[in-house]
């Protein structure tokens, strides 16, 4: 194959790396939800809410849990057991996604 001198070109830093936002207004900017997303342990201890057993673990049905609004999706055997893996997580985020559509405010 011919070498391709634009594969090692070395490009400035995205906007997003070189002027990161530091403040946003979430209302201001439309955003309604937030997915935080975490990885590499399982500490829950943040959430002050009762979704917790006594080990400190989500109690949930398939990623949804008894309190509206909070969902929870790349846990170990959430549904199954590819949940936690790339692979897997895209049908529970579809199937958490149908449920927050059937039960959106109209």
């Amino acid at each position: 194959m011919p070498e391709d001198p634009d594969a090692r070109a070395t490009l400035p830093d995205p906007p997003c790396l070189a002027q990161p936002l530091r403040r946003l207004d979430l209302r201001e900017a439309g955003i309604s939800a937030v997915i935080w997303s975490t990885g590499y342990g399982c500490d829950f201890s943040w959430i002050d809410l009762p979704v917790l057993n006594v080990q400190g673990e989500p109690v949930h049905s398939d990623g949804v849990t008894a309190v509206p609004g909070l969902y929870f999706i790349g846990l170990q055997w959430l549904s199954r057991m590819n949940s936690s893996f790339l692979s897997g997580v895209g049908q529970d985020a579809h199937r958490i996604a149908r449920h927050i559509a059937g039960h959106r405010a109209d």
